[in-house]
Parts: structure tokens; C-alpha cells; sequence
């Protein structure tokens, strides 16, 4: 993402307090200095758990008007993501967009 000079915001939702230290080391590199990275560790240790994680993320993005969801192993291609958000704004009557 830093490469590509990625420019929307990333939110990082973390359910392993064991990799909390791994995984700040790693954003604080000054290879990403460049992203808009935002930070939350939770302990999440159950499935639901993991979903009270991902809502309570969402709750915080209040001034964001897309939000897309990604696991630790999707890719996100810079210009399918700006596609998935110009379809949006194409038809007013979506309430989502994904890639096939």
C-alpha cells in the first residue's frame, strides 16, 4: 500500500493482544509513514468476539462515507476499489458494492 501511495484511509482492527507488540513495530516503520493508518487492538478470543470487533470499528469511522471490509489475506487493488466506488455513487439504490 505504501508503494502504491494508497489513498484511503486503512483501519486495522487486531483480535491478538499476542502480536499487538509485532504489529505496532511494524506500522510504526517509516515505510508507511505515508498511509493513513489507524490502530485498534482488541482481545477478541470467540467468533463473536471478532464480530463485536469489526462493529465497533465501524462505530468509530463516523466521518467516512465508504467502508470496505478485508481479511489479512484479501488484496486490494487500487483501481477496482476506486471502480467499486464510482459504481456506488452511479446508483443510489445500493446499500453495498463488492468485487466478483
Amino acid at each position: 500500500m505504501s508503494q502504491i501511495k494508497f489513498k484511503h484511509k486503512i483501519v486495522i482492527g487486531n483480535g491478538s493482544k499476542k502480536n499487538d507488540f509485532y504489529v505496532k513495530k511494524l506500522l510504526n516503520q517509516k515505510s508507511y509513514s505515508n498511509l493513513n493508518i489507524e490502530y485498534h487492538l482488541y482481545n477478541s478470543k470467540t467468533l463473536k468476539d471478532y464480530y463485536f470487533m469489526m462493529h465497533d470499528i465501524v462505530k468509530k469511522q463516523k466521518n467516512l462515507k465508504y467502508i470496505k471490509f478485508c481479511d489479512n489475506d484479501d488484496f486490494i487493488l487500487p483501481n477496482e476499489l476506486d471502480n467499486l466506488i464510482n459504481n456506488f455513487k452511479k446508483n443510489k439504490n445500493c446499500i453495498s458494492v463488492g468485487e466478483q
